[in-house]
């Protein structure tokens, strides 16, 4: 009958062996990908756009992706971001929908999601992440929600800024490659290289930046098939997340000598909260792309005596 037809669809469709064949799919861009619902809310209306594939990141490889949900906020014409310069509703009517939506959260279903976090790229699309309470995959008897999820990524009790915080938190919403992650790296913490000019401003030269052994980052640059075996060419600077560090590490010459070495150094000025994780994440790799003149470029150039 009709419903049996409709139900060996759907099942046919399942998200669940869809996901299966991105995880045992051969492309690492596919290995390192899943399902996340998506849900899309506007001044007068609340969208379920289904679920979407998006890149994982620290949390969805730690707990089931199905739990969570992506949540934007839109115009109702669905192009643009909110803004009440094109809705009919005005400033106060917006403030007090997203207020709503953020502190009483969403209810899919039978299901309630609250409010999680969201990453300085989420902020500037007007997007964030939520997730349902849902029992801890290794312990049933414990509840993962929110709260927990927001204690497990790291300590943030010394930031006290509130736009600080929710940058820091989202470190551990950026997506990194999956195939390119490295166990418990050997690490250590180097000082970071600083000159005081003479107005007695301090100047840091290295901020964000740390080192990588050669050994170390061909692996990396093996895993993401960025290695050339017959000429040795690789990446020679990688975009991390690391525990509670941020930045780019680049190759170290002077590792050249001992080709079997496997490290990491960071600098403090890495270091943005405290946090137990100690995979080594890879967001991006430098590669070469074209450049373009503007305006920007050649007031520094002309500066320059270029």
């Amino acid at each position: 009958d009709i419903s049996t037809s409709i139900e060996d669809i759907l099942s046919s469709m399942s998200r669940h062996s869809t996901t299966t064949n991105l995880e045992t799919h051969n492309d690492p861009v596919s290995a390192n990908s899943t399902f996340v619902k998506m849900v899309i809310v506007t001044p007068l209306r609340t969208f379920y756009a289904g679920e979407q594939v998006l890149s994982k990141n620290r949390v969805t490889r730690a707990f089931p992706a199905e739990n969570f949900v992506r949540v934007q906020f839109r115009d109702d014409d669905l192009s643009t971001r909110l803004s009440t310069s094109h809705s009919s509703a005005g400033l106060g009517d917006c403030l007090e929908r997203i207020r709503g939506v953020l502190s009483d959260g969403l209810v899919i279903g039978q299901e309630k999601f609250e409010f999680l976090a969201m990453s300085s790229s989420q902020l500037r699309e007007h997007g964030c992440w939520f997730v349902k309470p849902f029992p801890h995959p290794h312990n049933p008897l414990v509840t993962v929600n929110a709260d927990y999820i927001r204690h497990w990524c790291g300590d943030f009790t010394a930031i006290q800024n509130v736009a600080k915080f929710v940058a820091r938190l989202g470190q551990s919403f950026s997506a990194s490659i999956q195939s390119a992650l490295i166990e418990n790296p050997q690490f250590t913490m180097i000082d970071d290289i600083t000159v005081t000019s003479g107005d007695g401003r301090e100047y840091c030269f290295t901020d964000g930046i740390g080192m990588i052994s050669w050994a170390l980052a061909k692996k990396v640059a093996s895993r993401l098939t960025k290695y050339d075996e017959q000429t040795g060419h690789m990446p020679c600077a990688y975009q991390i997340r690391f525990a509670g560090f941020k930045g780019v590490v680049a190759i170290d010459p002077s590792s050249l000598s001992d080709p079997q070495s496997e490290w990491i150094k960071l600098r403090p000025s890495m270091r943005k909260f405290e946090s137990p994780h100690r995979a080594l994440e890879i967001l991006n790799v430098a590669e070469y792309i074209p450049g373009y003149m503007n305006r920007q470029v050649i007031m520094i150039l002309s500066g320059l005596g270029v």
